[in-house]
């Protein structure tokens, strides 16, 4: 390793693996390398922890992006710890490699939200509003300390976590277009400002107007981002792609690229769709800031968080429904236990009220006017022996009742937090020597097996009729029409009957002829082909059973990731009614195998939403 090196020892393409910048920071490996800068994993040796260290090429020396280098450092000093706020560690000239320009910063592990795109489904609401409040945190962030990203991109926003849930975490980084809101508004082409008149800064498709005509920074340029960032998150598709780089950046520096209305396909409230389409007005002092931004999507966040919740079944160790007769055992004996009796008492299983025997002479039982003022609340005065109801009492009803002690009663559940509610496990009661009920056993109910009886006797009943007389006549049915579509020259010079006795029940009551010819040996009925000729593309009919196999095959493809399959399946016009639909297969597997050129020639045509979103994506990634 190297500790020091003089200008002329300095290699052309900087510092390399293995070198030590700012006499702190060891060089591992390279992650990546971009027009500007390269980035390398590298060991900190003052904290201990490997960071992410950002060192410009050699042929940007003495440039512009020198100095946006050192900026982009000086930016996120200003913005300080942010949640969602790439971190950074250390800026500056690295004295050991002649002042080579450098940034430090935290090692942010993951994928980009653009890597999560290629292979994504379509995010609930919620995620995906969970996903925009964190991007608009980061931007509010950088606002604050008027800092302008100015290339807010799914390609700058890393994910840590499973993008398709809400426990994920969206980070920003790549501050090296970014610009200072409070910095001296100088117009395009003075001297003092590192942009150029004819210097474009950000990326196609998420461009504002007043950034393709190269105006100061200012924040309301990443509010227009912000708001092509959240379409592609509602939708799957940029609302602004439109034609090349060149083409768009022409279009925004005149008119402005029209932005579309949201699809109805997208499902999202109207607040919502109105709060796009507030993000991307061509004029940037009708856009709202981030700040009000963030405060129209907490409370979006909240009314979708809301609505699930009220929809959503309730868990099952929530429902009453759903109590484990062990525990309900327990409840019903805890009140004789809190009452200082010693036993159970004997319980009357008669129902209440049927019996004309006083009910002083029967242990357990209670009069229907004691029943009312145990469940009317009403007290009765302690030391009256004769109407005084105990706490063991009225345990014992409640047990009698079914109604477990100790547990509050919740009010009747709306009919979807019932549908999915377990079956009740009853048990048998045991076996027991004498006439004593163990209140610890769960009870069974007494008129359980009703419904089973019914259900059996139903079914036997269908099965009689069937065999009775239903088999019959299904039967006469069936031979009259295999009679009827069996016709041909053969049958009508000898006529079969037309109600053949059935092969395994009894000839019919009816008297039978007094001669019957013998019946042809039966002939296979002729099974006519799914198509005439499957392998021919001119004689394939969309509508065919072997068509309608290949769309099925293609789907199936496609969700197994079977890219290959699903392309070559989708070629096969002749079995698809709409182009729109295959092309929407044929792209997206063309585009996951990567093959990038085709599906660019297979879908530029094309004016489909999905099938565009995937023609842009492949146009991006060729070389």
């Amino acid at each position: 390793m190297q500790e020091a090196m003089t200008k002329s020892e300095v290699p052309q393409r900087g510092p390399e693996v293995g070198s030590v910048v700012a006499g702190r920071f060891v060089l591992l490996e390279l992650l990546g390398e971009g027009d500007t800068a390269r980035v390398f994993r590298a060991d900190d040796r003052q904290s201990g922890r490997q960071i992410a260290l950002k060192l410009l090429l050699a042929r940007h020396r003495q440039e512009p992006h020198e100095y946006r280098l050192l900026d982009e450092g000086e930016y996120l000093r200003r913005i300080g710890t942010s949640k969602h706020v790439v971190g950074l560690i250390e800026s500056g000239q690295a004295d050991d490699h002649d002042g080579w320009p450098f940034v430090a910063l935290e090692l942010l592990e993951g994928r980009t939200l653009r890597q999560h795109e290629l292979d994504a489904q379509a995010l609930p609401l919620v995620v995906a509003l969970s996903h925009a409040r964190q991007i608009a945190k980061a931007l509010d962030d950088c606002h604050r300390a008027n800092v302008v990203h100015r290339d807010l991109t799914p390609a700058n926003l890393m994910v840590s976590g499973d993008p398709s849930q809400t426990g994920c975490t969206i980070r920003l980084f790549d501050f090296s277009h970014a610009g200072s809101a409070a910095g001296p508004r100088l117009p395009p082409g003075h001297p003092d400002r590192l942009t150029s008149e004819f210097e474009i800064i950000g990326t196609s498709g998420f461009i504002p107007p007043e950034q393709a005509r190269a105006h100061p920074a200012a924040t309301g340029m990443d509010v227009y981002a912000y708001g092509a960032v959240l379409w592609e998150l509602l939708t799957g598709s940029n609302p602004l792609a439109s034609g090349t780089a060149k083409e768009f950046i022409a279009k925004q520096r005149g008119d402005g690229v029209p932005v579309p209305k949201m699809p109805a396909s997208a499902r999202i409230p109207e607040s919502l769709a109105q709060l796009v389409n507030d993000c991307l007005v061509s004029d940037v002092k009708l856009r709202p800031s981030m700040s009000a931004v963030l405060e129209r999507l907490e409370d979006l966040y909240a009314e979708t968080v809301r609505t699930q919740l009220a929809e959503r079944p309730l868990p099952v160790e929530d429902r009453t429904d759903a109590i484990p007769p062990e525990k309900l055992a327990r409840a019903r004996s805890s009140a004789f236990v809190a009452a200082g009796a010693s036993a159970p008492k004997k319980l009357s299983l008669a129902p209440i009220g049927e019996s004309d025997a006083p009910t002083s002479d029967k242990t357990g039982s209670i009069s229907p006017e004691e029943l009312a003022r145990m469940r009317s609340g009403a007290h009765v005065a302690a030391g009256d022996k004769t109407d005084a109801i105990s706490a063991a009492e009225l345990a014992r009803v409640r047990a009698e009742l079914q109604e477990p002690a100790g547990i509050v009663e919740e009010p009747p559940r709306p009919a979807f937090a019932r549908e999915n509610a377990p079956p009740i496990d009853w048990h048998d009661l045991p076996d027991s020597d004498g006439d004593e009920f163990d209140l610890d056993t769960p009870r069974s109910p007494s008129r359980a097996w009703v419904p089973v009886v019914l259900l059996l006797l139903l079914v036997l009943g269908g099965v009689i009729w069937w065999f009775a007389w239903g088999r019959d006549e299904s039967s006469a049915e069936v031979a009259a029409v295999e009679s009827k579509s069996e016709a041909s020259p053969k049958a009508s010079q000898q006529q079969e009957p037309s109600n053949p006795e059935p092969k395994d029940k009894s000839a019919p009551s009816e008297p039978e002829p007094a001669e019957i010819a013998a019946p042809e040996p039966e002939e296979p009925e002729p099974i006519e082909p799914e198509t005439t000729d499957k392998d021919r593309a001119d004689k394939l009919d969309h509508r065919s059973s072997y068509c309608a196999k290949v769309r099925g095959d293609a789907e199936h493809a496609l969700e197994t990731q079977q890219w290959s399959k699903a392309d070559r399946l989708a070629r096969r016009s002749a079995c698809w009614s709409s182009s729109t639909e295959r092309l929407r297969i044929r792209v997206k597997a063309l585009a996951q195998s990567e093959r990038y050129a085709d599906c660019v020639r297979a879908g530029e045509s094309q004016s489909d939403k999905e099938i565009q979103k995937w023609v842009n994506i492949c146009r991006r990634a060729l070389p």
